[in-house]
């Protein structure tokens, strides 16, 4: 499981949870904190791969069980590096490669 590390810049009335991951297969999953209102994905598959972002409803312990239903992002698998914004509802989220690497970037507030 990884955590998004929240920054904020000095003088900023507000911040933001941020973290990054290289992967290969199925990456390690993010458990969102309660009370982000919105979170931004993004996910940068290396040149011939394919890669996709998955998230769950699932509770966290089904999650960390193993047992979570995931469910495929709305842009399905990309080629090309692609964002997309994900209901900040979601329980935990993760990226999964077609067996090169990719790199996902994850933002909340």
């Amino acid at each position: 499981m990884r955590t998004l590390d929240y920054s904020r810049t000095p003088g900023d009335s507000y911040g933001f949870y941020r973290d990054s991951l290289a992967y290969s297969g199925t990456s390690d999953y993010w458990l969102l904190k309660a009370g982000i209102a919105r979170l931004a994905v993004a996910v940068h598959p290396d040149v011939g791969q394919t890669a996709r972002v998955e998230f769950t409803l699932s509770d966290p312990a089904l999650v960390a069980g193993g047992t979570a239903r995931w469910i495929v992002w709305p842009s399905g698998n990309v080629t090309s590096g692609r964002a997309d914004e994900l209901s900040a509802m979601v329980t935990a989220i993760r990226g999964v490669t077609s067996g090169g690497t990719a790199t996902m970037e994850v933002v909340a507030t």
